[in-house]
């Protein structure tokens, strides 16, 4: 009986999202066909906090005189983010939909919804994307559960996530070999590129004293303790960046974390662990040399800080390469598993990697205490690597510039 009603409220949700869908948010998104747009005004924003390229470009990018509005997806978010001095408004409130409905631009780390899909008709679509990398993305994805999202046209996606299906009219790439792969993720014509580097890899590149002002007046409590204060107790941060596995594996039971959190006390280092905001973890560890970074937390102010990164697959591998001189190493414990099962990749690992692999606990530990360093083989490959990625990074002209270039030529 139980498991009866329980099935009948999941039936009533479903009903009651359907109708307040089709009563509600198809006909705004008619609307916002027609509302005249303001080319003075953009809004901005990203459906994981105020993080990413989003977050940066609103701070730094020149705005050309036009007036940037970050659109919050979490109304707690957004009153933290008013105290801070961010021109934030809440994605439902009536002054986020008004602008959002009413600007000219709306630029976003994902996809449209960041800001809000249902007030986006005729407004022009700018998508800076989160990461450069090897992994296939959205359209070009072959394996793996997010597949279903892009694969094939159902009626649930259809109907409840349309956001999946449209393109951007503009889109950040970082260097040719990237502009083909994106066209082929997103489906979208080269014409709609833009090159430049990533507005988040140009802030952290950024002198010591601009990054601790920018940390000060904008990051959180817990940040600043740590940049400010932790990072001048330990000796060394290391800081283990694990991409999402779309399976949700879990890889803590990967590693020998007593073991691994005497000898970081011994030598009075700190092992930090920031998850990809997709993952779930069911618990979390509590040693005295070993930290999780909230979920919330923005690593990139905090990656110039520290000495060594660890990672996999992420995209976060290449932003750390422009740091130069910092330690990498790739722990691929699950490697086999990650490209038959997990997600496809678009370019060969070992020809888009350097540095140190490792593929068990006990290798990884070996490397992370280790004090090798780089042979004049591996600065060659991270340069290669780099120029790969990274094709425009000393690109001067603003990200805005290009943008409104673009868009008066066409």
């Amino acid at each position: 009986m139980a498991q009866i009603i329980l099935i009948i409220k999941k039936i009533f949700k479903k009903g009651i999202k359907f109708l307040f869908t089709i009563i509600i948010f198809y006909p705004i998104y008619i609307i916002s066909f027609f509302t005249p747009r303001n080319k003075k005004i953009m809004c901005i924003g990203s459906s994981h906090g105020f993080r990413d390229n989003a977050k940066y470009y609103y701070l730094y990018e020149n705005s050309n005189n036009i007036k940037k509005y970050w659109i919050s997806n979490s109304y707690s978010d957004n009153i933290l983010l008013q105290k801070k001095g961010i021109k934030s408004h809440y994605k439902w409130s009536l002054k986020g939909l008004y602008l959002s409905l009413f600007s000219k631009f709306h630029v976003y780390d994902y996809n449209i919804n960041d800001i809000n899909f249902w007030t986006s008709g005729r407004a022009i679509k700018f998508n800076l994307w989160h990461g450069v990398g090897i992994k296939n993305i959205e359209f070009k994805i072959k394996i793996g559960s997010s597949r279903k999202h892009f694969r094939k046209l159902n009626f649930k996606n259809i109907i409840f996530s349309p956001y999946v299906y449209i393109k951007p009219d503009f889109f950040l790439s970082t260097s040719d070999m990237m502009d083909k792969h994106f066209c082929e993720c997103f489906r979208i014509p080269s014409n709609a590129i833009i090159h430049n580097t990533y507005p988040r890899c140009h802030f952290f590149l950024e002198n010591k004293t601009k990054l601790i002002k920018h940390i000060e007046k904008y990051e959180s409590s817990f940040l600043q303790n740590l940049i400010l204060k932790k990072s001048k107790e330990f000796n060394k941060l290391h800081l283990y960046v694990p991409t999402w596995r779309d399976s949700g594996k879990d890889f803590i039971s990967k590693i020998n974390w007593h073991q691994l959190n005497d000898t970081l006390a011994e030598k009075n280092e700190l092992f930090l662990i920031k998850p990809h905001p997709n993952t779930i973890l069911k618990s979390q560890l509590n040693l005295s040399n070993i930290l999780y970074i909230p979920n919330k937390e923005d690593i990139y102010p905090l990656m110039p800080f520290t000495d060594t990164l660890i990672t996999d697959y992420s995209s976060v591998y290449y932003d750390y390469l422009l740091l130069k001189d910092k330690k990498i190493i790739l722990f691929l414990f699950d490697y086999i598993e990650y490209i038959n099962n997990e997600r496809d990749l678009a370019f060969d690992f070992n020809e888009f990697t350097a540095g140190i692999k490792v593929y068990n606990y006990d290798d990884f530990f070996k490397s992370l205490f280790s004090d090798e360093k780089k042979s004049l083989s591996d600065y060659n490959k991270e340069e290669k690597i780099i120029h790969s990625f990274w094709e425009y990074t000393e690109n001067k002209k603003s990200i805005n510039a290009q943008l409104i270039s673009k868009i008066n030529y066409e």
